[in-house]
């Protein structure tokens, strides 16, 4: 996940920080904050020449996924997110969204 906003924290005394307000996440694709009851789509790329090198990308739905996917290089390996159907009908990560956008692009009909 990027980092919208990052924590703020007030120094009480030398040895001790408080925070103020937690840090501000959201997807890596647009940048819009996903709010903590969402379902998030995390998603892992693995590079082939450098096995201890990992990109963990967090989005806020399925079209910035798909958004991001021209960006990966070919030498590597992606995990998709699993699909939660817990998540709420109205949520952009949700199993009907994936589906239209896939009838859309014509992968499925």
């Amino acid at each position: 996940m990027v980092v919208i906003r990052p924590a703020q924290c007030a120094t009480v005394t030398r040895e001790y920080t408080e925070e103020i307000s937690p840090a501000v996440y959201g997807c890596d694709e647009c940048l819009v904050e996903i709010p903590q009851q969402l379902c998030e789509l995390k998603v892992t790329a693995y590079h082939k020449d450098d096995r201890n090198h990992l990109e963990d990308h967090t989005f806020c739905s399925w079209r910035c996924l798909f958004k991001y996917l021209p960006k990966v290089k070919f030498n590597s390996f992606i995990s998709f997110p699993y699909i939660h159907y817990s998540c709420p009908a109205d949520n952009p990560a949700s199993m009907d969204s994936l589906l239209n956008l896939l009838r859309d692009s014509g992968l499925i009909n």
